[in-house]
């Protein structure tokens, strides 16, 4: 009896596993046309990163949407903060990666790609348009893993 409850946990789990990955290339797909649609292919790599914690690991430790919205939307304010007080250099980005580092390690919101975006944010060094994909992806991202959380609930309390 243990064998044929273990092979049907194990199917689900497949299942799951898949509709996640399905749910990762649909995400990613759209935030790489946001990043087109902005010019700011670099910023994608980040962002799918979460994608992929958002799905696939979907609600585990570093994949909790507060986590994604706080930890992102501190980079933005933090990098855009330092891009205009500080300029666009060496010490702006140390001390961006740095805060951006320390909110992730001494908060609850830890969602460690937010380092990865504070560094690329320095590479696209637009203000502007920095900030404004940004937050149209992490709202992509926190949407996304509402209505896959609901999916998944809806889905859980059927069987």
């Amino acid at each position: 009896m243990a064998g044929v409850i273990n092979v049907a946990e194990d199917s689900t789990k497949d299942i799951n596993r898949l509709m996640g990955f399905a749910y990762f290339l649909i995400i990613f797909a759209v935030i790489v046309a946001i990043s087109l649609v902005f010019r700011v292919a670099l910023l994608a790599p980040p962002f799918a990163v979460s994608a992929y914690l958002i799905t696939v690991a979907h609600r585990g430790k570093y994949s909790m949407p507060e986590s994604v919205l706080i930890s992102y939307i501190a980079v933005i304010l933090i990098t855009t903060a330092f891009h205009l007080s500080i300029g666009v250099g060496p010490i702006s980005l140390y001390l961006t990666t740095l805060a951006v580092a320390a909110i992730i390690t001494f908060t609850k919101y830890s969602h460690p790609p937010a380092i990865a975006l504070a560094i690329f944010s320095f590479i696209v060094h637009s203000d502007v348009i920095f900030a404004e994909s940004s937050l149209i992806i992490v709202a992509v991202l926190v949407v996304s893993d509402i209505l896959i959380h609901r999916t998944l609930r809806g889905k859980n309390s059927l069987s």
